[in-house]
């Protein structure tokens, strides 16, 4: 199961949009967000975050998460090139395409998906 992390697993853009450095504020999952991955962690779904935000920026901001979910290696090839959905279930040591899900509210990642031949489930932002 691969996650965008920010607009996704937390609201970084519409909390902090003009901010260049989060804080403990910003790294806070968005509704729902806590008990959906609880039920993937208890039943040991591997799971991996995604994002293309600047690494000083994602990091703090995957912080609730870091305890369990990995970070997707950072691709050459930006979005919506297949190479960041790839290389996250490299890293997550999946052998098969079949199964494998991307939830992102972002387009350009959702496109990512798809390029790569995932599942895709895309969030709506208000």
């Amino acid at each position: 199961m691969l996650f965008g992390l920010s607009g996704c697993l937390v609201d970084f853009g519409a909390q902090a949009s003009t901010s260049d450095t989060p804080d403990d504020e910003h790294a806070q999952l968005t509704p729902g967000a806590q008990n959906a991955l609880k039920a993937l962690r208890d039943q040991g779904m591997p799971c991996a975050w995604i994002d293309e935000l600047p690494e000083a920026l994602s990091t703090p901001l995957a912080a609730p998460v870091n305890d369990w979910m990995i970070a997707a290696p950072r691709p050459t090839a930006g979005w919506p090139q297949p190479d960041a959905c790839w290389m996250a279930l490299m890293a997550l040591n999946v052998s098969q395409l079949e199964g494998c899900v991307l939830i992102s509210g972002d387009p350009r990642l959702l496109q990512s998906g798809l390029n790569a031949g995932l599942w895709t489930i895309g969030l709506a932002s208000c």
